[in-house]
């Protein structure tokens, strides 16, 4: 089922025997359009329309979303704001080396421990294995 909800689509899909699988998933990211599952499959066939509407409507429990389209944007914004921090390894620690949030200093250089400081930071926006998108370096007003 398709929706427009202020001005955009958004697929609305009823799982009852299958929930949506990895192959839909890509196809709908593919496409770019919000999507959210709502599952039915442990509601009983023979409830009344207005149970059926509680638990279609009203409820949140049974539902998640597939892909929400904002939050690719406003992730694919905040990345762009990130700042790609290179990660040193150093022994068997991994170090990102002038850290704006200066967690750790050593021989006056701020660094932070990948596992310790970075992974669990505000600021890290992303860690796709060989650098840290960091947006400590921000003003919080920009962020």
């Amino acid at each position: 089922m398709i929706a427009t909800v202020s001005g955009r689509d958004l697929l609305i899909e009823i799982f009852v025997t299958h929930a949506i699988d990895e192959e839909k998933t890509a196809k709908i990211e593919q496409l770019g359009i919000s999507t959210i599952e709502i599952d039915l499959s442990k509601a009983q066939r023979d409830m009344s329309l207005e149970s059926l509407k509680e638990v279609i409507i009203d409820n949140i429990e049974n539902k998640r979303w597939i892909y929400n389209a904002r939050v690719k944007f406003e992730f694919k914004r905040m990345l762009n704001q990130t700042k790609h921090m290179d990660i040193t390894s150093r022994g068997f620690a991994s170090h990102v080396d002038y850290c704006p949030m200066k967690v750790n200093v050593w021989r006056g250089k701020p660094y932070a421990n990948v596992i310790v400081d970075c992974i669990y930071c505000i600021h890290c926006v992303s860690y796709p294995g060989d650098v840290i998108c960091c947006n400590g370096h921000l003003d919080t007003n920009d962020i």
